[in-house]
């Protein structure tokens, strides 16, 4: 990567929300942490509604002057961060998801185990 993605410059943030036809349930949002220069994850935090939008797409380079309290796994973390020694981070959010809506689920199940049989195509019109 050579620089910061500017998440302005892609799509608006509804177009990457979940929306009322999502098939999963939603239980809420998570930003990821990762150190920009080796790309390790420092840790994640849960926020109530992203500022921008969700994977990639919304992926900004942040620099942090003050220490911030992550989880990593089963621990809390505090990642050290100053205005004398700051931590450059590459920040995204994620969705949190469930399990198949219940007036969805046997459409959704359908709908996949048509698509993995072969069915998605008829027979000798496949575009492989």
């Amino acid at each position: 990567m050579t620089g910061a993605r500017d998440a302005r410059s892609t799509s608006s943030i509804t177009d990457f929300m979940i929306t009322q036809d999502c098939p999963f349930e939603l239980h809420g949002y998570w930003e990821e942490l990762v150190d920009a220069a080796t790309f390790r994850l420092l840790g994640t935090r849960l926020v109530e509604k992203p500022d921008r939008a969700c994977g990639s797409p919304g992926q900004v380079e942040l620099v942090l002057t003050a220490d911030v309290n992550l989880r990593r796994g089963f621990r809390e973390i505090t990642v050290r961060a100053s205005k004398e020694n700051p931590v450059r981070v590459l920040s995204s959010f994620q969705m949190i998801c469930g399990r198949v809506k219940n007036n969805n689920r046997k459409d959704f199940y359908e709908e996949q185990r048509r698509d993995s049989a072969g069915a998605r195509y008829p027979r000798g019109s496949d575009p492989r």
